[in-house]
């Protein structure tokens, strides 16, 4: 079932902007001029503007400074633990310090992290300190860090004056453009065939339900997030930037999937995901007692290897089972053998 919102995740919004501006990102200029709907320079420009005006404080740097991966503590502090959609919007700040509060364990702390792709075995605080210095995290990020994941609700209400912020100053730049938008919103209320097109070609087939979500500041891209845990379902952000056209026609570049083939399985704990695949069909949960992870690290793991489709996912006995397509690994190692020799 596609459930389609009206209008942006607010927050979520505010988290993209402040992570570009952190670490210098550009707005990405992906889309050739007839992949574009009609708002793309609209975007563009205001969009631009609110990047302009954000400025960089210690907080802003300390929450969305990106790690070696990509993440940020923003990121671990949000969207590892729970999903937007589920919570009351008009009072998303109590919703979120009541969901945090309930994590005031090393179970937390090793949970959230592997939404960074990283792995925590130690329950020592010592052990974690040296941890960190694998990653480069000086002394100071590693303090802040380690403080942050054993009682995330202590820093939540900096992390969320922050946004709050953001959002004001994110929705004055955009507000001319009110008119253009709420036309965008219209139309994509129209397009459920095209949308359910959109979703019925994802490799990841057994999400119960999909919510489209306009996105202002990644206007020009979908990005697709499947939540970690039951009941599962896909959320779309659509960039308001591109053409519906586009989306029929919507799949990753044959070098871009080959990238994310290679990057999966240089991965370890992936690579060794697979490696127990080769030996028979396994659910969640059995995966999980062999690696010795929690569930929602698998989870994460898994959503990389199902959406480039070298792993295949089926309903039995109302379990969740993941097995091994060699024919599409195969695939990929010749296209990536015919680049190379």
């Amino acid at each position: 079932m596609i459930k389609i919102r009206k209008e942006p995740i607010w927050i979520v919004e505010a988290m993209s902007l402040c992570y570009i501006k952190v670490n210098d990102k550009k707005i990405r200029m992906t889309l050739d001029n007839n992949q574009r709907s009609a708002y793309y320079k609209i975007l563009n420009k205001d969009v631009k503007n609110a990047l302009k005006k954000l400025d960089i404080t210690e907080d802003l740097k300390y929450f969305f400074k990106a790690y070696k991966n990509d993440g940020c503590l923003a990121n671990t502090l949000l969207y590892s633990y729970f999903d937007f959609i589920e919570l009351d919007q008009d009072n998303l700040k109590d919703e979120w310090i009541k969901r945090l509060s309930k994590a005031f364990d090393m179970g937390y702390a090793k949970d959230k992290m592997s939404f960074f792709g990283l792995e925590l075995s130690t329950t020592s605080g010592y052990d974690l300190w040296n941890w960190f210095e694998e990653y480069e995290f000086d002394n100071q990020d590693r303090y802040q860090l380690i403080k942050a994941l054993h009682h995330p609700s202590d820093i939540v209400y900096r992390l969320m004056d922050i946004l709050e912020e953001t959002v004001i100053l994110l929705k004055n730049e955009l507000k001319n453009d009110e008119k253009e938008l709420n036309v965008f919103f219209d139309e994509l209320g129209t397009q459920q065939a095209t949308l359910n097109h959109f979703v019925d070609n994802q490799p990841i087939k057994w999400s119960e339900e999909a919510y489209i979500i306009p996105s202002y500041v990644d206007f020009d891209f979908l990005r697709c997030v499947t939540r970690e845990y039951f009941p599962r379902f896909l959320n779309v952000f659509y960039g308001a930037g591109v053409a519906f056209e586009y989306v029929l026609h919507f799949q990753m570049s044959d070098s871009g999937k080959n990238n994310e083939f290679l990057k999966a399985i240089s991965d370890q704990s992936k690579y060794e995901i697979l490696k127990l695949l080769k030996e028979k069909m396994m659910y969640g949960q059995e995966i999980a007692n062999k690696m010795k992870l929690k569930t929602p690290t698998i989870s994460y793991h898994m959503d990389a290897l199902v959406n480039l489709g070298i792993v295949t996912v089926k309903r039995q006995d109302n379990r969740v089972y993941y097995e091994l397509n060699k024919e599409v690994i195969l695939g990929y190692l010749d296209k990536i053998k015919e680049e190379f020799i």
